[in-house]
């Protein structure tokens, strides 16, 4: 064959081959169909997510994409992409353990809509399991370090591959190296052994321990215009580096974290300087940039963190001095003012006001982050409070407390540990249409307006009082905390669990019997635990289910349970609690037994026994939940489905099932940069003082509405 036929027929070829590859504009397909079949080991989300080819959009997504980034466009069946997603499937379910996966494509054109439906077809063959996990270069270690990388290589021979897992193995056992002096400890990629004939796989770690390094030297290398009021010494205790311990790469991170909480750094960073190794000892560097030690703090206030769990809207201001007389101490004077109704709050701040409904506070805050040595950031607060509940009382709060965050050691499963002791003096007016629509109550079982106007000419005809009281309350507590979540902001996998333990007045109640004092105020126990945990959205990315339990119980063990302050009791309803009601609605019936009480002869402190303190709100027993699905459709907005249940009782036993509210509903989210904002709108499903069908009740009677900071849970 001549040259010259031989370039004509190379060009031909060439021809053929373009046009099979690139398909012509007049015989492109709409890929108006896509699915895949066939697995149930392996999620169909998942495998969404790695492969290329998509669905194409409806007639109005393409009409919104044509000029403006929502929507989106037309797409083509491709049948070289579909390959290259075969090949991407076989990859991820090899790395998963499935390496007899089959995986192919079939497709259908429509010629004449110029339609096309494509369709992955998976089987998935026999999950392979890890036989075992050999690993080879520890000869050399310490007889403890062998036995700790044998114990995190122990695997359950049941368990399926999962390149995910053994690559979580390695890590585990480099953490360990590094923490134990091993710095430039390496692993190589692991050897997997797959035994197609037994359906098992074997990994071969084969690790390089290095050398063991010592700390050499602490060098500080500080900058900003106050590096001069910042102490070496200090830096070198927040980080626990001495000279002479073995290098400890995970304390060296803990000890950066620590640095960025007191608040005196812009930038920390603490690491091991590799080039100025000398044998097996190793300089430590502290390079940190002070910023300014005087803050003024405006504040615009949107919470729902108080008692209620309602909206407060209102204004503060704060002062802090970093680095207090030294060792990074913190002062911090702060006061606020907010109202539960801003319109009513700007147009009139009093407090003593019947409208208002709100609180000022003032507080003076000092925090340390070192005690006796240790790092344990210690805070002491002082802090007076007045709040105000609309026709209820008016509150003024004085107290102080002291607490201890203990610095927990990394791998452990609690992630916090706080001890505190709280002492508080709360002084409550009652208005004197709340006490006597209270007593009103109690004497008639019913709410009557007739009757309840009646009773109050007789109480206040009657007894002759200002309808104060007060008392003191000091608590001594602790709280243990496990946050397992992958995000604190909007979680989507994972569980937190809180445990609260208080003990009231015992340490006030033994200073009276030391010094022959007169304390008669109740000594109770209080439990309250809480409990999150949250799931994926099948099928959706960035939304999940959260389901929330709490339960708590406060049991006195010495002393009238009535004179427990109205703060520390329980109180269901609100945005953070039972939707379908308003803040502090759900609270339990009084019960008081009046027969045979002579009103006439009733003192005051009788009548506040009997009465008054038992007539305020709050309950002992807590029990609700939350059932919510969260589903972000774009970047910053959200939607929200809910179910809610809960009460309060007055104890334990008097818990009835038919008693426990449950509400449902729905809302939406907003995420900024800062926090979610919600809005949500709750329906009583089941009313326990109400119990008609929710279909046969008024709709906006039965529509209770709050807006609310953070998610619900």
């Amino acid at each position: 064959m001549n040259t010259t036929l031989r370039f004509y027929l190379n060009i031909i070829y060439c021809f053929l081959l373009v046009s099979t590859i690139i398909p012509q504009d007049d015989e492109r397909f709409e890929l108006v169909d896509f699915a895949i079949e066939g697995n149930s080991e392996l999620d169909s989300y998942d495998l969404y997510k790695i492969i290329s080819v998509e669905e194409s959009s409806s007639w109005f997504g393409k009409f919104l994409n044509s000029f403006s980034s929502f929507g989106g466009p037309a797409t083509y069946l491709d049948t070289i992409v579909a390959k290259d997603d075969i090949d991407l499937l076989k990859s991820y379910y090899r790395y998963n353990g499935f390496f007899k996966a089959n995986i192919n494509f079939e497709y259908e054109i429509d010629e004449t809509e110029k339609e096309a439906s494509l369709k992955y077809i998976i089987d998935e063959g026999i999950p392979f399991n890890v036989t075992h996990i050999k690993y080879s270069g520890v000869d050399s270690l310490r007889g403890e370090f062998r036995e700790r990388i044998r114990e995190i290589t122990e695997i359950d021979t049941s368990d399926r591959y999962s390149g995910e897992g053994i690559g979580l193995i390695r890590d585990e056992i480099l953490q360990f190296l590094r923490d134990k002096g091993f710095m430039l400890a390496t692993i190589n990629a692991p050897t997997v052994l797959v035994d197609t004939v037994e359906n098992h796989v074997s990994v071969d770690f084969k690790i390089d321990v290095g050398r063991r390094y010592v700390v050499d030297d602490v060098r500080i290398t500080k900058t900003g215009n106050n590096k001069d009021l910042v102490n070496d010494n200090l830096l070198k205790t927040i980080v626990s580096a001495d000279t002479g311990d073995y290098y400890n790469h995970g304390l060296l991170k803990r000890g950066q974290i620590r640095l960025y909480r007191t608040g005196l750094f812009n930038s920390a960073l603490v690491t091991g300087v590799i080039p100025d190794t000398l044998d097996n000892r190793v300089p430590i560097n502290i390079n940190v940039d002070v910023g300014l030690l005087y803050e003024i703090i405006p504040e615009i206030i949107l919470n729902n963190d108080n008692e209620d769990g309602a909206l407060n809207v209102g204004l503060g201001i704060g002062f802090t001095r970093k680095n207090f007389f030294g060792d990074a101490r913190k002062f911090t004077i702060r006061t606020s003012a907010a109202s539960q109704d801003i319109k009513e709050f700007l147009s009139n701040p009093s407090l003593n006001d019947t409208t208002t409904f709100g609180y000022a506070d003032a507080r003076m805050i000092l925090e340390q982050p070192i005690l006796f040595g240790y790092n344990v950031l210690t805070k002491l607060e002082n802090y007076s409070t007045v709040q105000k509940r609309k026709d209820e009382w008016n509150t003024t709060l004085f107290g102080s407390r002291i607490s201890f965050n203990v610095d927990l050691p990394e791998f452990v499963w609690l992630t916090s540990l706080t001890t505190y002791f709280n002492w508080e003096n709360s002084k409550y007016i009652y208005e004197d249409g709340y006490v006597a629509r209270t007593f009103a109550r109690s004497l008639s079982g019913t709410d009557d307006p007739s009757v309840n106007d009646s009773l109050s000419l007789l109480l206040l005809d009657s007894l002759n009082f200002d309808f104060q009281s007060q008392s003191n309350n000091a608590v001594f507590g602790f709280q243990l905390g496990a946050d397992k979540t992958n995000d604190f902001v909007f979680p989507t996998s994972g569980y937190s669990l809180s445990i609260l333990f208080e003990d009231g007045n015992s340490i006030p109640w033994l200073w009276s019997k030391t010094f022959a004092g007169n304390f008669d105020d109740p000594q109770y126990l209080k439990l309250n635990i809480n409990s999150k945990f949250f799931i994926p959205f099948p099928g959706l990315d960035k939304s999940s289910i959260g389901f929330k339990f709490r339960a708590g119980n406060i049991q006195t063990y010495n002393g009238d349970k009535a004179k427990i302050p109205i703060n520390q009791r329980f109180y269901a309803g609100g945005s953070n609690s039972v939707r379908g009601w308003r803040t502090r609605e759900l609270v339990p019936d009084v019960d008081i037994a009046l027969e045979n009480t002579d009103l006439d002869a009733l003192t005051p402190a009788e009548f506040e026994t009997l009465f008054l303190e038992d007539a305020a709100p709050g309950g002992f027993f807590i029990l609700e939940g939350s059932i919510e699905s969260r589903i972000r459709f774009l970047e910053k907005v959200g939607t929200a489905v809910f179910f809610d249940f809960g009460n309060t009782w007055n104890s334990p036993s008097g818990m009835k099932w038919n008693n426990i509210a449950a509400a449902v509903g729905f809302g939406f989210r907003y995420y900024s940069e800062y926090f979610p904002v919600r809005i949500d709108f709750g329906f009583k499903a089941y009313d326990p003082s109400d119990r008609k069908n929710i279909f046969r009740k008024v709709f906006f009677d039965n529509l209770i509405f709050h807006v609310g900071i953070g998610e619900a849970f």
